[in-house]
């Protein structure tokens, strides 16, 4: 994303057949990122592992990785399609929860062939790659790519019951955990409380949570402050002090210094870097 478009979003096309990935790819590392990421697969097979969990799809199909989740690439036959990264700030809190409810399911979700999502994203391809810009560019692809969002989150809310039954206990907590800290995490930043309205000790749901989402409570605490923070940065005229205290931090200098920790860049530079989304409408 950072090698990207500065959109906060980046689509490629993907095709082992006339690019085969290098040995020192990052792909092939277990690594995890910020971002949500959607691979859709319109021709052959591949496999991934996601969490520990091997996933394999078949033409056509679409994997959805979430924020923190470990994965990496394992092997690919005559693999042709789409990788889109999208800055979770794109998703929106109206299509966050579908794509949370994939969390461990561990599979490929089959697609129409030559469905909507497949057009979205050729044509957003199309306008992405125009040499000469139109008018209203940017204007069109955040449009698109919250299009692409959209027929995403309605293919998999039209998925039947997980293949996996009713969720476990430990995912139940790691759900309902979640659901508290994007509803609370700007009053609330200790883990202790979180704990507390979960019914259930610190130590455990720091467990529950590390061991399910390979993250720790405090790191989805800080996640979701600094998505809100983003997100006033996007859509608002706040200064950078009132954007701190807006998230719940007393003191704007520790709020600067979470933040460029957290995103290598100052609350500033991030709103320079994405100043025209403050007048899209997403």
């Amino acid at each position: 994303m950072e090698q990207g478009n500065g959109l906060g979003f980046r689509v490629e096309k993907v095709d082992d057949d006339k690019q085969p990935i290098s040995k020192d790819d990052i792909v092939l590392q277990p690594h995890r990122d910020d971002h949500y990421l959607f691979l859709l697969l319109e021709e052959g097979s591949c496999s991934f592992m996601i969490d520990f969990n091997a996933v394999d799809m078949k033409s056509p199909g679409m994997v959805v990785i979430l924020p923190a989740q470990v994965h990496h690439f394992l092997h690919s036959k005559h693999a042709c399609g789409w990788f889109v990264a999208v800055d979770a700030a794109l998703v929106g809190e109206t299509f966050r929860p579908v794509f949370e409810s994939l969390l461990h399911e561990g599979r490929a979700i089959p697609l129409p062939d030559g469905g909507c999502l497949q057009q979205c994203l050729q044509l957003l391809f199309r306008v992405q790659e125009q040499e000469s810009p139109p008018p209203y560019q940017r204007h069109t692809l955040y449009a698109m790519i919250t299009a692409f969002v959209s027929i995403a989150a309605s293919i998999v809310t039209g998925l039947e019951a997980p293949v996996t039954g009713q969720p476990n206990r430990p995912l139940s907590i790691t759900r309902a955990f979640r659901q508290l800290v994007t509803e609370k995490c700007i009053s609330v930043k200790n883990p202790t409380e979180y704990a507390t309205l979960l019914n259930i000790s610190t130590s455990y749901l720091n467990e529950v949570v590390k061991a399910t989402t390979g993250a720790t409570v405090s790191y989805w605490i800080q996640y979701e402050t600094m998505l809100e923070a983003r997100r006033l940065l996007y859509h608002s005229d706040l200064t950078v002090k009132e954007v701190a205290y807006r998230t719940g931090y007393e003191d704007p200098a520790y709020f600067q210094r979470v933040f460029r920790k957290t995103l290598q860049c100052t609350p500033t530079e991030f709103r320079n870097r994405y100043r025209e989304l403050s007048n899209i409408n997403l």
